[in-house]
């Protein structure tokens, strides 16, 4: 069996006998099918955040039950056709109760000297990419020599065509 929890919103207009018969037909439902109630609480009447089925209130009722497949099917066939319950949410908790597989430790003279590598490495690369910075700003001066040159070369091949006429 798993654990569930069961919120369910009901009418904001029920006595307390029909809240409570409402709240005993959910348990019921549980335990004919198979199911243990573990906890049942009615948690009061509240503002709903917005309207469901023209209600801008309900009566929360939280229920903690193990539960079979087939006990799940059954209660929510019940809550779906009951006038009474405007809402209801049912979540499997066994998801959220198994505490997380821990890895191993790691040893803190390892996790030393890897922090030491990474900021090492993060040195290393900012070293890098400022000398990256520096080589390209450099053949930025070097074309303007160029230009001068190709000028001077272009004058000579004219006074070579002048000396031909």
């Amino acid at each position: 069996m798993r654990t569930y929890e069961l919120l369910a919103i009901v009418q904001p207009n029920l006595e307390e006998e029909p809240l409570n018969a409402v709240v005993d037909s959910i348990c019921e439902v549980m335990t004919e099918n198979g199911g243990e109630i573990v906890h049942a609480e009615v948690l009061g009447k509240r503002r709903l955040a917005y309207e469901i089925k023209r209600q801008t209130e309900g009566f929360y009722v939280l229920v903690h039950a193990n539960l079979e497949p087939p006990a799940i099917t059954e209660l929510e066939r019940m809550l779906r056709l009951s006038e009474d319950v405007l809402r209801h949410l049912l979540l499997r908790l066994d998801e959220f109760l198994t505490p997380p597989v821990e890895e191993e430790p790691v040893e803190s003279e390892e996790a030393e000297e890897t922090t030491e590598d990474v900021v090492s490495e993060e040195i290393a690369s900012e070293e890098i990419v400022e000398e990256a910075s520096e080589t390209t700003e450099e053949p930025a001066e070097a074309p303007a020599e160029d230009d001068e040159e190709a000028d001077f070369v272009v004058e000579a091949e004219e006074d070579d065509n002048d000396s031909d006429l």
